[in-house]
């Protein structure tokens, strides 16, 4: 297989204090090369700091790329690690039972990662967004993806509701 045909991510990990970014093959950490690594304690300081990081971390990977000969664009999808791939503090986190994961057909998934990118890369540097899905009609079904972290969209969204809910 040609090294441009391969899948790769940034694959970005809570390990002890520190949020790593590892260059990672698309369905496996094994062989994964460390890219950055910064205190959560210093993310927390500066709103927007995660998406800055997230963003330099792409860069870097761009770059790297390039220099090896990959000319390829990459295509970014923005996804939450499998749970064996999670520390066991992001896992606990869950609610029991609970997989976050809702049957999405394929073409739809696709759809609303590509605009979330869209409009993630129209952004500037310090916001945000959430876009949800969901099918019409009682008992449907809603998801959602963003390029904030899981914690800070939550909470984002329970604002929004005491405010707006109304």
């Amino acid at each position: 297989m040609n090294i441009e045909e391969m899948a790769f991510r940034i694959a970005f990990r809570h390990e002890g204090e520190f949020v790593n970014a590892y260059f990672a093959q698309a369905e496996t950490m094994d062989g994964a090369l460390l890219l950055g690594s910064i205190r959560q304690s210093t993310l927390d300081k500066v709103p927007g700091a995660f998406k800055s990081y997230q963003l330099l971390m792409r860069e870097l990977m761009e770059a790297a790329a390039e220099e090896i000969g990959i000319t390829a664009k990459p295509k970014w999808l923005t996804r939450r690690a499998p749970p064996h791939e999670r520390s066991p503090e992001s896992r606990a986190a869950d609610p029991p039972g609970s997989s976050y994961r809702v049957d999405v057909p394929d073409d739809v998934k696709a759809t609303m990662l590509e605009k979330g990118h869209e409009i993630a890369d129209a952004l500037p540097g310090d916001w945000g967004y959430c876009l949800l899905i969901f099918t019409f009609g009682e008992g449907g079904t809603m998801t959602w993806c963003s390029n904030a972290q899981r914690k800070d969209m939550l909470l984002t969204l329970q604002e929004f509701l005491r405010t707006e809910g109304e």
